[in-house]
């Protein structure tokens, strides 16, 4: 897959293994990562942020602010609306059906599949 070098995509994740796996996998992969354990460091972090990242990577399950809130506070702000943000979560499958598709178009399941992740980054052009 070929990437503009150096797009940036930020990481939310309580699992500090989780995200350094996948810094370095998309590092790996051509692109700059900012990353996040909860739903409220990613929205300071992105309100504080000079550029905003083409895609955020969001665990649904997370302490403090988890994936729901932080879309919902994200969908309200006009600066952070229009970011395509990825899912990743372990839920079930009854419980990932029950998920706005509207709200969450794209749902990974864990654990996360190489590939699957760069197809996602590319469906939402962040690529």
């Amino acid at each position: 897959m070929e990437t503009e070098a150096g797009k940036l995509i930020m990481l939310v994740d309580d699992s500090v293994e989780i995200l350094q796996a996948l810094s370095f996998f998309l590092e790996m992969n051509g692109f700059r990562v900012i990353c996040a354990e909860n739903g409220q460091e990613a929205l300071e972090k992105l309100r504080s942020l000079t550029e905003q990242p083409k895609l955020i990577v969001l665990d649904m399950m997370m302490p403090i602010m988890d994936g729901f809130a932080f879309r919902k506070e994200q969908m309200g702000d006009p600066s952070l609306a229009a970011i395509p943000v990825v899912v990743t979560t372990a839920l079930s499958g009854n419980a990932i059906g029950a998920i706005n598709k509207e709200d969450f178009p794209r749902i990974l399941r864990k654990p996360i599949v190489a590939e699957e992740l760069l197809d996602a980054i590319a469906d939402t052009n962040a690529a």
